[in-house]
C-alpha cells in the first residue's frame, strides 16, 4: 500500500485569504524548479485523481523539493480505479498525506518516471 502520513495544522483563521494567496505565489515561483516533464506528470496525477474521486477542489502546488497534488473534501467514485492508481503511485515512490481537508500526494523530485 502507498506510504501514508497524517498532518496536523492549525487553521489560518481570519488570515486564511492571505495565507491562500501567499501559498499560490510561492507555488508559482517554485514551479520553475521543476522540468516540463515533472510538471506534466503532476498534471497526469491530478487528472487520474479527478477520474476516481469526487471532490470540492483539486489543485497542484509546487514546493521547493516536491510537488503536491491536493484533493479537498474527497469521496471515492471508483474504488477499483483508485486501487490501480495508488499501486502505480506507490511504485513511483509518491507519498500520501492525510489532512483535515482531504489529502495530498507528494511527488518528490527524484521519484519521477520519465
Amino acid at each position: 500500500m502507498i506510504y501514508e502520513t497524517e498532518t496536523n495544522h492549525k487553521s489560518a483563521g481570519i488570515h486564511a485569504w492571505a495565507a491562500y494567496r501567499n501559498a499560490r505565489l510561492n507555488s508559482a515561483i517554485n514551479a520553475s524548479r521543476f522540468t516540463d516533464a515533472q510538471r506534466r506528470r503532476a498534471e497526469q496525477v491530478k487528472l487520474g485523481l479527478e477520474m476516481v474521486y469526487n471532490a470540492k477542489e483539486f489543485f497542484i502546488e509546487y514546493r521547493k523539493t516536491f510537488i503536491t497534488v491536493k484533493v479537498n473534501n474527497p469521496t471515492v467514485r471508483d474504488r477499483k480505479g483508485l486501487t490501480l492508481l495508488e499501486t502505480c503511485y506507490n511504485n513511483e515512490g509518491f507519498e500520501k498525506c492525510k489532512t483535515k481537508q482531504g489529502f495530498t500526494y507528494r511527488l518528490f523530485k527524484g521519484d519521477f518516471v520519465a
